[in-house]
């Protein structure tokens, strides 16, 4: 009788040990489950959080690269870099148009040809209007270099407009010889 009392008891040692080790088991397999489960839960916000680098130059005050978050838009990237200049063309750019990663942001300046219309304006009827003209379309006229040509612009920017084209002769450097060359090729509007 001893001798089936010890192998009872063997048998419920070694079943309880069994049991034991299931049980243990599966407690480290709920918690690995449970930490991969908490390591995509924290990658999955990490989403929100994905800062992305672009570099925003062109018509911006302050040209370089910027760090957004996932999801920001270019008009966020331009704000960063001080804003849109003067010079800008709005209208040449999707501001609202999402930035991704190493993504360039070129802001393009207005174009030339607003130039150039300006200039056909001022020289219509063949004569250059000198209340308006710029440096270049002063040194088209005979006698006129550049240096004439700035002071043609300086004088009009701090005395105002000519009022007529006489008045030329109050320019630093322009003489009656030189007004008389030119004459008829400027207008005063």
């Amino acid at each position: 009788m001893k001798r089936k009392i010890i192998v009872l008891f063997i048998v419920c040692c070694i079943f309880a040990m069994l049991t034991g080790c299931c049980v243990t088991q599966s407690q480290d397999d709920l918690l690995v489950s449970q930490t991969e489960s908490t390591n995509l839960s924290v990658s999955g916000e990490d989403d929100d959080q994905i800062k992305l680098c672009v570099y925003v130059c062109g018509a911006v005050k302050s040209p370089g690269v910027y760090t957004l978050k996932k999801g920001a838009r270019i008009y966020e990237a331009v704000e960063l870099a001080g804003g849109l200049t003067g010079k800008a063309q709005q209208d040449g750019i999707n501001l609202a148009e999402e930035v991704t990663d190493g993504q360039m942001v070129v802001v393009p300046v207005k174009e030339k040809t607003e130039k150039s219309e300006a200039v056909s304006e001022n020289t219509a009827d063949g004569k250059v209007n000198i209340n308006s003209a710029t440096k270049e379309e002063l040194m088209t006229l005979s006698g006129i270099g550049e240096a004439k040509a700035q002071a043609i612009i300086t004088y009009r920017e701090e005395n105002g407009l000519f009022s007529a084209v006489e008045d030329l002769v109050n320019v630093s450097g322009i003489a009656d010889g030189t007004l008389n060359k030119i004459k008829d090729s400027i207008k005063v509007n």
